[in-house]
């Protein structure tokens, strides 16, 4: 049964890969043109145990920026040897180039300018070479320093003859590792993580990332060795595509960087660590969750996103520029046409970046969900339209390669 899941993960993977290729054949334009947006209450409801009561109010929106399957990133990924899938690259680069502009950002409300510096940022295509090939350099340099520590991926396994194979032990057979696949495989959590540690200067930039902990039987060669970083998150896999989690475990984690030395911290322990950041002084009277803009790197078990939490700037009146509310807001910068704001990691990045909001719904800021000014209009001004639409265990549906990739 073990073979026939790993020829099945096999067979899964090299659909994939063979359909992001025919997706590349199609792609005619860099830039995107679908973008998507929805109120936080209209998202499916979250099943997890982290879950709130009651969701803050607030906004998601998905921003297209640049297509990944256009033929120009597909040639950059061919010239390192690299996937025809690069939203793991893209997301440490688009990381790289975010993180300067939201250092000059207001240290609360963004407004609508604000918004449109980071849509153009991630749109501009000198600043996306620049940046994706320090991110090809970089993971695919590591990815050979590891194949250079591993023993040969060409060598055989022992094989005895049959006349003294009932009379000793069998060697156990070593798996080969396969050079060229390793590679240009996708991107895995571990190698974002890595990236953003050694390259991240923003103190709010985060990785939401899916716990692998229970896939370790079918992890890759160079993840197997880093999956016991994990193992404190739980999990385990039931049946053959469920996995189920105990009280104590965790779907996600949050990765964070700064201040150093980074650490990984499970949901509790990121209220924990936003309490203690308000109990130094952090909060305000008016934003006392996220009081600067907040990176999230995204794993959407599948994908990879780069999104911003901040409270974004609302007009109440169109002739009177001076009355204004904020409203919790996650920019999710997308680089496919698919919309993925029904994916329950888009909902437990915004309910965990605002989850004081959702402890505080009935307080006294100046929050509204609804205005004659509606949050529609202030992003088409922005340029982005609106073209979509009892055990103490949990058990969630495993229905993604844990390599991620469209």
């Amino acid at each position: 049964m073990k073979n026939a899941r790993n020829n099945f993960d096999a067979d899964l993977a090299r659909a994939l890969q063979e359909s992001a290729k025919e997706h590349s054949a199609l792609v005619k334009n860099i830039l995107l043109k679908k973008n998507f947006d929805m109120p936080r209450a209209r998202l499916p409801r979250r099943l997890d145990k982290h879950a709130p009561p009651k969701p803050a109010s607030g906004h998601i929106f998905q921003v297209g920026t640049i297509n990944q399957f256009h033929k120009k990133f597909v040639s950059l990924s061919k010239q390192f040897g690299g996937p025809n899938a690069i939203c793991g690259y893209l997301s440490c680069a688009f990381a790289l180039i975010l993180e300067p502009i939201l250092k000059t950002m207001p240290r609360k409300a963004l407004s609508n300018s604000d918004v449109q510096k980071l849509c153009n940022a991630l749109t501009n295509q000198t600043k996306i070479d620049i940046a994706l090939k320090q991110a090809f350099e970089e993971i695919q340099e590591r990815r050979v320093i590891f194949l250079s520590s591993t023993t040969s991926g060409t060598s055989s396994s022992s094989s005895s003859s049959s006349s003294s194979s009932s009379s000793s032990k069998r060697k156990k057979k070593k798996k080969k590792i396969n050079h060229n696949k390793v590679i240009g495989q996708w991107v895995a959590n571990y190698e974002i993580g890595d990236f953003l540690e050694r390259n991240s200067t923003y103190k709010n930039t985060h990785f939401l990332r899916m716990n692998q902990w229970p896939e370790r039987g079918k992890a890759t060669a160079d993840e197997r060795r880093r999956l016991e970083e994990e193992a404190r998150f739980g999990g385990k896999i039931v049946g053959k595509d469920r996995i189920a989690y105990k009280d104590q475990d965790s779907v996600y984690f949050i990765h964070s960087f700064h201040p150093k030395p980074p650490c990984f911290r499970s949901p509790e322990e990121w209220e924990i660590y936003q309490i203690t950041c308000s109990d130094e002084g952090n909060n305000s009277s008016d934003h006392n969750v996220v009081d600067s803009p907040h990176l999230v790197v995204i794993d959407l078990n599948g994908h990879y996103v780069v999104s911003v939490a901040c409270y974004l700037e609302k007009n109440l009146n169109d002739n009177n520029n001076n009355n204004k509310s904020v409203e919790p807001t996650l920019l999710v910068f997308q680089t496919t046409g698919t919309n993925y704001l029904s994916n329950p990691a888009i909902a437990f990045v915004f309910d965990t970046m605002f989850n004081k909001e959702c402890n505080n719904n009935n307080n006294n800021k100046k929050m509204v969900s609804q205005s004659s000014f509606s949050q529609q209009t202030q992003m088409q001004q922005l340029g982005v339209g609106i073209n979509g639409s009892s055990n103490g265990i949990e058990v969630i549906d495993l229905i993604s390669p844990k390599k991620n990739m469209m």
